[in-house]
């Protein structure tokens, strides 16, 4: 991918609702400012790990052109996923062993087509866990996102504990 690839911060989270209607969004802006794009739905019967997982189908999807995606999730299920499980998951044919036993990955088919979608975009995670996201307020998505977004435009990419404080400790 040639190093002048357009840059792009997704955000993604799932939810359910008060009335228990489980929901997906993403919010999609390059780091130049000129292109944003975001999208939500609501999918029945679904687990919201899933559903964020499906969020990030969407946004990577949305893009039409080989970029460097910058990615923020609250799932550790989704930045394990990517940075550390699909490799391996693709050498065992989208399985996984379970005591012994090799059983076909949850969520295969979003999975897959993350898999095709990293063949043209290059991903980096950045997790932030539900306590970040409680701790900036009631508009966390949008101020979590603003304060990315200015990071990124200073060419500067820090960790996300650097602009909220966590709670995280480290056992000995």
């Amino acid at each position: 991918m040639p190093a002048s690839a357009d840059h792009f911060l997704l955000y993604t989270e799932a939810t359910r609702s008060e009335d228990s209607t489980p929901r997906w969004k993403f919010m999609l802006q390059s780091v130049s400012g000129d292109v944003q794009l975001s999208a939500d739905d609501t999918e029945l019967n679904s687990r919201t790990s899933r559903l964020e997982l499906l969020a990030v189908v969407r946004g990577l999807e949305a893009i039409d052109r080989p970029a460097r995606v910058t990615l923020l999730t609250g799932s550790r299920y989704i930045s394990r996923g990517i940075r550390r499980q699909l490799s391996q998951w693709r050498e065992d044919n989208w399985q996984w062993e379970r005591f012994g036993e090799f059983v076909p990955i949850r969520d295969k088919d979003l999975w897959q087509r993350v898999d095709h979608a990293l063949q043209y975009h290059q991903v980096e995670c950045s997790d932030w866990r539900s306590d970040d996201r409680a701790s900036v307020g009631p508009a966390s998505a949008g101020s979590m996102f603003a304060a990315a977004m200015a990071t990124l435009r200073r060419g500067i990419l820090t960790p996300l504990s650097a602009i909220w404080p966590t709670t995280f400790t480290r056992a000995a």
